[in-house]
């Protein structure tokens, strides 16, 4: 499984470097969806791992990856079109660079500081966000994961307790990446004062989960070290949704809404694929 996920990745790169993905401008006019982000993601959630397969792909989306490193690591979403830099972008790049061996610029933490309000960060390092005060929850979670910050933590209890109801401004589903976060930052040995654990197992017992909600909960089970039956039935269930290439289907994952109002959609299958594998490995490790 995990072999067959990997060559799905490495058979869908672009010429940029970067893993194939799409989006669209009001569900219209599919475009190439070049960025960053998924090449991070990927890396921090491969780190822990080892096999001759997984060191060859990561070996080369780390080098591809560096090409792009931003000035002062300011990172932004994508390597082919202008946009401000985003502060989930820059925290996962960020913490990507501390794992790998980097050094992160110093100008990084303040940076940080200076566009947040108490106890959030803004979603983008633009005028617009400090202007309307814009943060989110789901981008917090990654600042905390870097900063290690924990009057960041105020914030994120909010965000928990309404985690029926949570929205954000770029993340489709954002509950169960809210889920899928959080529980890499318990992996690291953070903590806000709250535990997903019971929340994720009542997801997967439900048996109503399907698609990337399915695998962002699946996913999030493994990295807490859940075992169950329903965690097996769960891995089967997300299998047997697996087209023959090996990879994910396709999904919406992003979203995002101009200030000229017009929305954005992304999606693809590297993501989801990128989300599996991190879970495949370590539901593995777990019962191995």
């Amino acid at each position: 499984m995990i072999d067959s996920l990997l060559m799905f990745l490495s058979a869908n790169m672009t010429k940029y470097g970067t893993f194939k993905a799409y989006f669209s401008q009001e569900d219209i006019d599919s475009i190439p969806d070049n960025n960053i982000f998924m090449n991070l993601l990927f890396l921090d959630a491969v780190h822990d791992f080892k096999s001759e397969n997984l060191e060859r792909l990561r070996g080369r989306i780390l080098k591809n990856t560096l090409k792009y490193r931003p000035r002062g690591d300011m990172w932004k979403y994508w390597v082919d079109r202008d946009i401000y830099p985003d502060f989930d972008d820059i925290s996962v790049g960020s913490l990507v660079l501390r794992k790998y061996g980097y050094k992160v610029s110093k100008g990084v933490i303040d940076t940080i500081n200076k566009y947040r309000i108490s106890n959030c960060v803004f979603l983008f390092k633009s005028p617009m966000d400090v202007r309307e005060r814009r943060c989110d929850c789901i981008a917090n979670i990654n600042v905390f994961r870097f900063t290690k910050d924990t009057t960041i933590c105020s914030y994120l209890r909010k965000c928990f307790k309404k985690i029926d109801v949570l929205a954000s401004y770029t993340y489709e589903y954002a509950r169960y990446f809210f889920y899928y976060f959080y529980s890499k930052a318990l992996k690291e040995g953070l903590s806000c004062g709250f535990d997903i654990k019971d929340r994720v197992m009542k997801e997967l017992k439900s048996d109503t989960l399907k698609g990337l909600p399915l695998i962002l909960t699946f996913t999030s089970g493994a990295i807490l070290g859940l075992k169950g039956e329903y965690m097996k039935k769960a891995y089967d269930k997300i299998r047997g949704t697996l087209l023959p290439d090996g990879g994910a289907p396709p999904y919406k994952y992003f979203y995002y809404i101009s200030p000229s109002d017009i929305e954005f959609s992304f999606y693809g299958r590297t993501l989801p694929t990128i989300i599996f594998l991190e879970g495949v490995l370590n539901y593995d490790k777990e019962h191995n």
